[in-house]
């Protein structure tokens, strides 16, 4: 995920009033379907309204959970700490940040019934005593470094990057008759602001928490791994530079005692980084191991207790250097195969080599699909085994994957974030069996294409999708119903009132400069991939 929008640009509270929008054409929805069987339906976009809650640009990261009849669903807003100016204080003590909305949507109809604010109270580890508490501070030890978005170790949120939920029982197991852990739904998110990024937890409640063990870093994202067992670990993927960004593994053990994140054994356990025997980067990897070769990789302890700029020394000195990984994803039909994309190569010739379809397109790096398969997931430090499944080289050329989901087909949903681009962003799926590719969805051109003639309501070239999620059985309409749904997100870095042509009433524009950029949410409906025209 990149910072495209100075902090200037935004401005007030994401919770205000106003009158309601007035508009002059229908909203625009700036991405289409293009698989056979399937299509796209807008459930928001922001500079929505819904009631006094306007809904903030920069959508990220996604969550969903059934709750009754209704699917609960938690966005993140990829906003710096000073990204935002209100006159309203949030839980964090602050007017300024990222956020988390929280939609309630009927499966049935599609439409969002309410959206709010998700987040209803913050607490933050405080390192020298070692408790909880509703002020944040910095590690005691080892070198700290600031960022340059105004939110290391202070109350200040940043920049929540992609996402995981892990649903009720993740953090809870049976021993006997009697059930360990926490029971409830965790919502992981991080900071993606540089070495000092935090990781966090939200419970359905609405208590957001700072969980130090996991590390600091510039994080991408959390999945927790479905170990089954007395063992709670949570991956972390850090967004980082070539060859110097690396896969964490947090190991910990779920009890019956504490807090609800002591409970889940979020707060007893060790930190870890990846690494590989004799190969220290993502660069030395691909020349001497390259695609499709599985190769054993264990994990080193990294002191949490210490600055992100001192475990970032050590997570060098110790671990294998990936290039800006992005997102991740468990197959939920393999549970020990866990899938991750890096959207950067290190320059390497055949991933940043152009399309010879798409001569506009003069700047593409492919970067990398990589499978990490525990030797037993009940018990992650045993071991593992990498692969580099895509290595950027294969049509149809990704350009800087971004996020991804695994379904129960068997398919990776890819995500492009080609930056500021000719290349007109894409989702792609990756079938695992086949491994056979096919481009499922775009941006259209009439607001994003490089060429003029197509793009007769042109915002940007800079536009990316993201947050991408399969929720097949929770909006599946009934038993008969075969069709495969997804929620996915656009991110269109142009200021909300441009990614809102359609608004015209003056009250309702003078809010959208607060809500940084464009955004919009989707579900994907698939009718049958069998139809779908992979390659």
């Amino acid at each position: 995920m990149i910072k495209r929008i100075a902090a200037t640009t935004a401005a007030a509270a994401l919770v205000v009033t106003g009158s309601v929008a007035a508009y002059a054409a229908e909203t625009p929805v700036y991405m289409e379907a293009v698989a056979a069987g399937t299509t796209l339906t807008t459930l928001a976009t922001a500079g929505d309204k819904f009631g006094n809650y306007y809904l903030p640009g920069i959508p990220d990261g996604l969550g969903a959970y059934k709750q009754g009849s209704n699917v609960k669903v938690l966005m993140n807003h990829e906003i710096s700490a000073s990204g935002i100016a209100g006159t309203i204080t949030r839980a964090n003590g602050k007017t300024t940040g990222t956020t988390i909305t929280e939609f309630t949507i009927d499966p049935l109809t599609g439409k969002v019934i309410t959206a709010k604010e998700a987040i209803k109270r913050v607490s933050f580890y405080n390192y020298k005593t070692s408790k909880f508490s509703t002020k944040a501070s910095a590690p005691k030890s080892g070198s700290v470094l600031s960022d340059s978005y105004g939110s290391y170790h202070t109350n200040a949120l940043s920049r929540f990057c992609s996402s995981s939920f892990e649903t009720a029982g993740t953090f809870a197991v049976k021993v006997g008759k009697k059930t360990v852990g926490y029971t409830g739904g965790v919502y992981l998110t991080g900071e993606e602001v540089g070495d000092e990024g935090r990781g966090f937890g939200l419970n359905s409640q609405g208590e957001l928490v700072q969980l130090p063990r996991l590390g600091l870093g510039s994080w991408e994202t959390f999945n927790a791994v479905p170990t089954g067992s007395l063992k709670t670990a949570v991956i972390g993927t850090e967004d980082g530079a070539d060859n110097k960004s690396e896969l964490r593994l947090y190991v910990g053990t779920k009890t019956s005692k504490g807090a609800w994140y002591d409970r889940a054994g979020l707060n007893n356990g060790k930190n870890y980084v990846l690494n590989i025997g004799g190969i220290k980067t993502d660069t030395a990897y691909r020349s001497i191991i390259g695609k499709g070769k599985a190769t054993a990789v264990n994990f080193s302890e990294v002191d949490w207790n210490q600055g992100g700029a001192a475990q970032n020394v050590d997570t060098l000195n110790g671990g294998f250097g990936f290039s800006a990984i992005e997102d991740g994803s468990f197959d939920p039909m393999n549970k020990n195969d866990y899938y991750f994309v890096q959207k950067s190569s290190a320059k390497d010739a055949g991933a940043t080599s152009l399309n010879p379809t798409d001569p506009s397109v003069i700047k593409r790096d492919g970067g990398a699909l990589w499978k990490l398969s525990f030797v037993d997931v009940k018990n992650p430090l045993l071991g593992a085994t990498l692969t580099l499944v895509l290595d950027g080289t294969e049509a149809p050329y990704l350009n800087m994957p971004d996020n991804i989901t695994v379904d129960r087909s068997g398919n990776i949903l890819i995500q492009e974030d080609p930056g500021n681009n000719a290349q007109i962003s894409r989702v792609i799926a990756y079938n695992i069996a086949t491994t056979k590719m096919a481009v499922v969805a775009r941006f259209k051109d009439v607001y994003f294409s490089p060429d003029a003639t197509l793009a007769t309501a042109k915002m940007t070239e800079d536009e990316e999708s993201s947050g991408i999620i399969d929720v097949t059985r929770m909006f599946k309409k009934n038993a008969a119903d075969t069709n495969s749904y997804y929620l996915l997100d656009a991110q269109v870095h142009v200021p909300t009132a441009t990614a809102r042509p359609d608004i015209t009433d003056a009250t309702t524009q003078a809010e959208l400069l607060k809500l940084v950029e464009g955004g919009q949410l989707y579900l994907m409906t698939v009718a049958d991939w069998t139809a779908v025209d992979f390659q």
